[in-house]
């Protein structure tokens, strides 16, 4: 066997000695012949997150729009059905004067109540009232009504009157259709207050200026159990 010449045997102590001097001067370069081992991928969890947030804020939103949607309705049918009703009082406003003017005539002692009650109607038909400042005088003057409805028994010249009489008879017409109206008006209003005062609804009522609505006195109650026909059958 040829053994090998000085110097191809320095050449490759030469190379060999490279080879030591570049893996010292980077101990971290990687080896060719290493393979690390297999990771599985991992997606990040903020996508996800991001997903459920904004379907979240999504379904609140349309939620939102679905009760306030609701709202406007049912405060729709609160002022349909009070326009259906506010023409009726109107009518009983008209007839307030002519009933002042005859129960003076026999009752002048009651001034003040008669006084009090032409007082209600200026401000029941003074203009730019809202639909709960007028439902409130309306029961205010129904108590009123009540009061004077009730003197004829004191006052029987007064009761005997023809007058009075037409004009009990036109009241207690004009009170037959404002009591169906009031109890319309009433339903309306109630369910109308119960969206805006549960919850969760009146967090979205409360957001959007939505306020309950007076409800109307029934006749027995505003007028202290004395009602136009009770009077007129007495």
């Amino acid at each position: 066997m040829i053994g090998q010449s000085p110097v191809r045997a320095s050449a490759l102590s030469l190379s060999k000695n490279e080879r030591e001097i570049t893996k010292n001067a980077n101990p971290h370069s990687p080896d060719p012949t290493h393979h690390p081992p297999h990771r599985f991928n991992q997606q990040p969890a903020q996508p996800m997150n991001s997903f459920w947030i904004a379907l979240f804020v999504i379904l609140l939103a349309l939620a939102s729009v679905g009760v306030y949607n609701l709202l406007v309705r049912r405060r729709n049918a609160v002022d349909n059905a009070f326009a259906g009703i506010d023409t009726q009082l109107m009518m009983r406003y008209d007839l307030i004067p002519n009933l002042v003017a005859v129960v003076k005539r026999y009752a002048a002692h009651e001034n003040e109540t008669l006084r009090g009650l032409t007082e209600l109607r200026s401000q029941a038909n003074a203009d730019g009232l809202g639909t709960n400042e007028r439902v409130r005088l309306d029961n205010r003057i129904n108590q009123s009504i009540g009061r004077i409805l009730a003197l004829m028994e004191n006052y029987p010249d007064l009761k005997a009157a023809e007058s009075f009489q037409q004009l009990q008879r036109a009241l207690n017409e004009v009170e037959e259709r404002i009591a169906a109206s009031r109890r319309a008006f009433n339903a309306a209003a109630t369910e109308y207050n119960n969206s805006v005062e549960l919850f969760p609804l009146n967090l979205i009522a409360a957001a959007f200026g939505f306020t309950p609505r007076t409800l109307f006195s029934s006749a027995e109650d505003a007028r202290a159990n004395v009602s136009v026909a009770a009077a007129m059958n007495n």
